[in-house]
């Protein structure tokens, strides 16, 4: 399975080439279809927020896509809802078309 980031999202720092803006209406597309993967693996971890420090999850979570050609964290999906970090061209070509 392919990553959805190639950006490592426990040492994000939101600097601009961490950073992709997409309009509203792709980015909550792109949020659901990330909600909605499998989740294959699941366990007690504390993830945080590594601009802000904060505690923001206490569960880590993998997950795919259906058809298993894409995988992502719950943390990457924080990282992308709160901060934009920037997801590979190629799946957000397959999530928008």
């Amino acid at each position: 399975m392919k990553r959805i980031t190639d950006i490592k999202w426990h040492s994000f720092s939101n600097s601009p080439d961490e950073v992709k803006k997409l309009s509203q209406s792709e980015k909550d597309r792109i949020i659901e279809y990330l909600n909605g993967g499998f989740v294959y693996l699941a366990g007690d971890s504390s993830l945080n927020d590594p601009v802000s420090g904060d505690l923001f999850e206490k569960t880590s979570a993998w997950m795919s896509d259906d058809d298993e050609e894409y995988e992502w964290s719950n943390a990457e999906i924080y990282m992308f809802e709160k901060y934009d970090m920037k997801l590979r061209d190629d799946f957000v070509r397959k999530v928008l078309s």
